[in-house]
């Protein structure tokens, strides 16, 4: 015969009418949590998290999971961010990205949905293209470095025009294009 403490049924009631309250007024926040990188442990609840609603983080991350945080349209977007926030960290993330947001089909709820990552040391991967320098800093090679508009090649700087001359013309020290000099022509 299993005995139950009046502690215990307290709890048990309680666990069941806020299940019921929640299902009812659809006023708790519910969540997903789709892992789609590595597992990490999880960060305390209230761990720094930066946001980035519309655009991918401006620094190296590495994706951990897809997270759905549903809420109450009447608590507001800001229910659902904190939700969001707390499921981020929950996942071993610093970083919350590419929002998408909407209303559930039964109008009391809303939801965000983002992916969750963490700021990574190592840069994301390149292309095979072969490194370009931004322009005004020097690659190895030029010193000084190049002025704006030339680039550093072979150890010189080279004057990059805008829009690129054509083939039979060159860019000149102005950045302008000019006719290149012309080709001897063969002996008749």
């Amino acid at each position: 015969m299993k005995v139950v403490t009046a502690r215990a049924a307290r709890v048990g009631a309680l666990a069941l009418s806020v299940a019921l309250g929640c299902g009812l007024l659809a006023a708790c926040a519910s969540t997903e949590l789709a892992p789609s990188g590595p597992r990490r442990p999880p960060l305390p609840e209230s761990c720094p998290v930066q946001l980035f609603p519309a655009t991918r983080p401006s620094f190296p991350t590495v994706d951990l999971s897809s997270v759905r945080a549903v809420c109450n349209r009447a608590l507001g977007r800001a229910a659902c961010l904190d939700k969001l926030h707390r499921l981020t960290c929950g996942a071993g993330g610093d970083t919350a990205y590419g929002f998408k947001e909407g209303i559930n089909p039964d109008g009391a709820g809303m939801f965000i949905s983002a992916t969750a990552a963490v700021r990574s040391d190592v840069p994301p991967p390149s292309s095979s293209a072969p490194p370009t320098t931004p322009p005004g800093e020097a690659p190895a090679g030029c010193t000084p470095i190049c002025s704006p508009g030339f680039a550093c090649q072979a150890g010189q700087c080279v004057p990059q025009c805008n829009p690129a001359c054509e083939p039979s013309e060159i860019c000149n020290r102005h950045r302008t294009c000019e006719p290149g000099a012309a080709a001897p022509t063969p002996p008749r």
